[in-house]
Parts: C-alpha cells; structure tokens; sequence
C-alpha cells in the first residue's frame, strides 16, 4: 500500500497465502509508487475450492499460532473465511507479539463475462519494542535482554475491497479483460516509549487510505504475432493524522494531519516483431499532492511532485523456456505519508522524492528440464535516495542520499534430481541455489566513493527439498549474507558487521487429511544481527540482535 513507508507482513496471515511471485528488478511503469528494486506480489487464496481445514502450532519462546479456514462455491457464489491467533513471548525480553486476524472473501458469477467480489479483513496486534544493545548493555542484559523493558505498540487494521472482472465478448471474439477495483483501508497505530533521559513520549496514528484501480488487459493477433497489452489508472487518497504526548521538553506534543493525493496513468506493450524475437516498451504518468496541515502552531504547505517515466526491451525466445533479455527502466518513490514525520525530530517537508533508472540483461537457459540456469547483470543509479538514519544525532528522521549506484549481477540454478536419477521412493527432489554479487556505491556529494551501508556485496542461498511417495517430505535451505557496514555508516568509519550462515529444516509428513511437520530455524545457532546503528559520533554502536536456534511443531487437519 501507498500509504505506510513498509510492508507488514502480519497483516497477511500464512493461511490466506495461495502462491508468491518475486520480480526482480525496478518495476514502476507497471506497478508504480514504491516499486524500485522488485516487488513482492503476494496471491490469497479464492472460494473455488470446497473444504475446510484447522491447523495449531507451538513452538520456542512459548510461541502458539491456531487458525481455522474454510471455503466452498455454489453455483455462481463462492467464499473463504479465515480466523487465526498467534501468540509468543519472543526471543528477547520485550518483544513479545500478540496477533488476531479475521478475512473474508465472497465471489459472484454473474455469468462468464462478468465476476465479482468483496473481500473484508480485521487485524490487531500488540508487541514490545525491545530496541538495540550497546556493548556495555549487551554485557549488562545480554543478547535475549532489552534496555528498554518498557516500550510497546499496537495496531488495529480494517480494510474492505471491492472487484469486478469485466470479459466483454461478441462473435468476433475477445474484447480483453477489464478490472475495477475500489478499497478502504483504517489503520491505527500506537507507540509508546519510556526513557530516563528524556522522559515518556507516544504517538498515535491513523492512516485512512481510499483506492480506485482500472486496469485493462487485451492479447489479440496482429498479422500472425502476439501483442500484449496492458493499460489502467491508479488512484489513492490517504490521510494521516499524528497525535504525539510527551513529557519532556524536547519530546513531541505535535498535533498534525499529512493528506496524499496521487494519481498515476500507465500503459505497456509487448509485440512480437518476427517469430520468437519480442519487444516492450512501457510509460508512466505519476502526480501527487501533498498537504500538511498542523494545529498545534500555525503551518500549513503542499507540495505537487510529478514524474514521466518509460521503460523498453527486448527478449529472444530461442528454445522452449529459454530465452535472453535486456531492458532499461526508469523508477520513482514517491514519500508515503507517515516518512515526513518522526516522533524524535518531527516533520521535515525538505525531503525530497526518489528517482532512479536500472540497465538489466539476463538470460535463462532450460537444459531438458532437468537443469535451469539463469544469470542476470544489472546496474541502477538513483537520485535522492530516500534512508533513516535511526541514531538521535540524525534525529531519527529520513533524509535524501546525493546519489547511489549499484552494480551486479543475480546467478541462479535449479536442478531437479530425478530427471538424472531414479529414486523409487522419491516423488521429487530438487536442489536451488543462487548468488548476488553487488557494489553498492555513492557516486557524488558528501559520501562519493563509500560504500552504502546495511548492503552485503555477497549474498548466496542454497536450498534442497525431498518428497517422498508415503507422504514424508524434507527441505533443508540455507543463506549466506556477506559483511556491511551499520545501517547509518555512510562514511564507513567503523569496522563492518560481520557475515552470517543461517541454515533452516523442515520435515513434514502428511497422511490422509492431516498433516504433522517439525521444524528447525538457524540450526547453526549463528548470533547474528539483523540491524546495527553506529552512534552519531564516535564508534558506539546499538544491536539488534536476531534469534539464534528456534524449533516449531504443527499439526493440519484438513476436513
């Protein structure tokens, strides 16, 4: 959504998820606000399919997840509810989470040219923040310790969303498919925090955020060649209101309200020149509103950022499910509405909007199915970076980078082992594996020559999964993620975090209608971090420190 800096991921429950799709690469034309680097796309799942299933879940730091789902379809009509509850004290101290989710979705055929749906959902979730370690707090606390015992927050989410799916048809055939979709979305948030040297602050926030998509899709047939085509509007408007309370005099009492219009129009195209050979070509209008309003003194500006934006390429197709590419596309970010304001430092309108552009080739190359390999090269230069920089001495505050580049290059293979062996009791057997190679760079202004911090030159992964035909299954994935420097160590001054190996399992056995698995997360028990803030002067640094082995069992009961 465009209207929080961040995903959160708790507002998808595991048990709604139907499949997972990742694109690499700067996808703005398309996907638009936010969409840099890749996207995530995320599928839930339908009412088409009759059944309902209950599944439980216990594991370490007196973790407890229940949830219960069913769907059906009759006729024209379909559903999907889902009700779930998880529950775990945490690795640390004071970082517990308490989470409850209830999702709804109802589908209507109206006939085969016209298919709607409502999909409803609740979230509430209540947590610790735990915060960093000093080296002094961590001999002092220790890694599953805290500083802070007394800091927590909370969420409450509701959403609605409406869609149709229009496949207007005549005797000529297929006019295309058209998507309308309309959502509401209120989100509150609550955070507390408690510290001796300055005293008790909080800040409430309530983001409502209203949505209208259009999109439009047609494949037809020009003179024997496919052309695809996809164009739409997208259009949101949020609205931000910060409360903050504070007891001390440097801490926030700002009463505030961020409003963010934006529209975005698009269009993409992809030909087929000559047989095999495709070409696309893609643009994109983005213009947004911004108005700022405060109450506790008087303020009030707008801002009106604007971007056109394209994308081309081509790619060969030269044997089956192989093929080579290039493309170059241009990328944007535009602020989300909660990115102008922090509770520490307050607003900052002299933030700037992101741009970049990203060069990449790549080819995937199909070995008789039994082996695919891919390789990809890709180089991205962006202007006005958007960054935290989480230290008080930065005040907490985002602020713009001058300008960043990241040259590499994405290696992949996957071998699927029964297609050179056979195993009698195996169903499938598969082995992934993948390497990023990157040099992340500033390129001008204050920083030129260092490199960006919190980004490993060298990420590697390595996966294996087993299933046999009695219904036992096992997979074993591991990852590599090289040296960096402290999220907010722009000038490189102090010695890098150190690299980690996180190696995770998984057995599951299903028979019948049920399911039982077990499974172990960072076997290795590595004691890593998953962020380091460098102090604002000296060497100092806080750490966040990320669990070491964990074990999880369930059970499933599908009926």
């Amino acid at each position: 959504p465009t209207d929080i800096s961040g995903p959160d991921y708790l507002q998808i429950p595991p048990g709604t998820v139907e499949r997972i799709e990742i694109i690499h690469g700067g996808s703005s034309v398309l996907y638009g606000d936010n969409a840099t680097g890749g996207v995530i796309n995320i599928i839930t799942k339908d009412g088409l399919r009759d059944g309902s299933s209950a599944s439980m879940e216990w594991g370490s730091f007196q973790s407890e997840k229940y949830s219960v789902e069913t769907s059906a379809s009759r006729g024209k009509a379909s559903y999907y509810l889902y009700s779930g509850y998880s529950d775990s004290k945490g690795y640390r101290d004071n970082s517990q989470v308490l989470a409850k989710d209830g999702q709804a979705r109802l589908g209507y055929d109206v006939n085969a040219q016209v298919k709607l749906s409502l999909e409803t959902g609740w979230h509430e979730d209540d947590y610790g923040l735990a915060g960093g370690l000093s080296s002094s707090e961590m001999e002092q606390y220790g890694r599953r310790g805290t500083a802070d015992p007394e800091n927590y927050g909370n969420t409450k989410d509701r959403f609605i969303r409406l869609s149709s799916e229009l496949m207007p048809v005549d005797d000529d055939g297929s006019f295309g498919t058209v998507y309308l979709d309309y959502s509401h979305r209120d989100r509150d948030t609550y955070g507390w925090y408690d510290y001796a040297v300055w005293g008790a602050t909080a800040t409430k926030r309530e983001i409502i955020t209203d949505g209208f998509t259009l999109k439009y899709a047609i494949s037809p047939e020009i003179k024997g060649h496919d052309l695809k085509l996809v164009t739409g509007v997208d259009y949101y408007d949020s609205v931000n209101r910060i409360l903050g309370s504070g007891s001390g005099a440097s801490l926030s009492t700002d009463d505030l309200k961020i409003i963010k219009k934006e529209v975005g129009l698009y269009g993409l195209a992809e030909y087929e020149v000559v047989d095999d050979l495709f070409a696309n070509s893609g643009v994109r209008r983005q213009e947004a509103k911004y108005f700022f309003d405060r109450y506790d003194t008087p303020f009030f500006t707008t801002k009106d950022p604007q971007e056109t934006l394209f994308s081309g390429g081509l790619r060969y197709e030269y044997a089956e499910r192989s093929n080579v590419f290039v493309k170059a596309e241009e990328t944007f970010r535009f602020l989300a509405t909660d990115e102008w304001y922090d509770t520490w430092s307050g607003l900052n309108t002299d933030l700037k909007q992101q741009r970049g552009i990203e060069y990449r080739a790549g080819v995937r190359h199909d070995m008789g199915g039994v082996v695919e390999l891919s390789a990809s090269p890709f180089f991205v230069i962006n202007k006005d970076e958007i960054f935290l920089d989480p230290t008080l001495g930065g005040q907490g505050k985002n602020s713009n980078y001058d300008r960043t580049r990241r040259l590499g290059i994405d290696l992949g293979k996957k071998v699927h082992l029964l297609k050179m062996v056979e195993v009698p009791v195996l169903a499938f057997w598969d082995i992934s594996s993948g390497y990023t190679y990157l040099e992340p760079e500033f390129d001008g202004g204050k920083f030129d020559g260092k490199l960006i911090p919190m980004t490993a030159r060298h990420q590697a992964s390595l996966g294996m999964n087993a299933g046999f035909k009695n219904g036992l299954s096992l997979d074993l994935t591991g990852r590599f993620t090289g040296s960096q420097y402290a999220i907010n160590d722009t000038y490189n001054t102090t010695a890098k975090v150190k690299s980690y190996v996180v190696l995770d399992t998984k057995v599951s056995y299903k028979f019948k209608s049920a399911e039982v698995y077990m499974g172990v997360n960072n076997i290795l028990a590595e004691k890593y971090y998953s962020c380091v803030v460098k102090s604002a002067s000296g060497t100092n640094k806080d750490y966040f420190p990320a669990s070491e082995r964990s074990v999880v069992l369930g059970m499933k009961y599908r009926f």
